[in-house]
């Protein structure tokens, strides 16, 4: 969690424009894999180019949410959620 938020606050010099579409196109071809297919294999009706235009807006302008999916909550994040007493 603490280097999420890190990445987040500094966001600018983690992700300059392409970074994010850079390691998806090196994942990919890593994986034997077309980065034309991955994107809309999870969004379906995507529009690639515009999805990655408003990716680097969105970093541009500070827009930055995050979706955090996990399998198993560890027990150390789970207390950080625990109310104080």
């Amino acid at each position: 969690m603490g280097q999420l938020l890190d990445y987040a606050a500094n966001r600018t010099a983690y992700w300059p424009a392409g970074t994010l579409e850079g390691a998806l196109l090196a994942a990919s071809a890593a994986q034997g894999q077309d980065p034309d297919d991955r994107l809309p294999a999870i969004m379906p009706y995507l529009d690639t180019a515009g999805f990655w235009r408003q990716v680097e807006a969105n970093l541009a302008a500070g827009r930055h949410p995050f979706l955090i999916g996990l399998d198993t909550i560890p027990s150390e994040l789970a207390r950080a959620h625990e109310p104080a007493l």
